[in-house]
């Protein structure tokens, strides 16, 4: 394929998937930042989101 179609395929893909890519972003972002207010918050919400907290 040419540059020029696997980029228009790949906008294609992201603009299909777009509110799964917001979702993910915004829960990431929360966990994040309950992470900095408390530790203990952000391992919380990292094994209920099905991540294991590392540190």
């Amino acid at each position: 394929m040419e540059t020029k179609e696997l980029e228009k395929e790949f906008l294609t893909m992201i603009e299909a998937q777009k509110r799964t890519i917001y979702k993910v972003c915004y829960i990431r972002r929360r966990c994040s930042t309950c992470g900095r207010v408390s530790p203990a918050i952000g391992e919380i919400a990292h094994s209920t989101h099905g991540y294991i907290a590392s540190r």
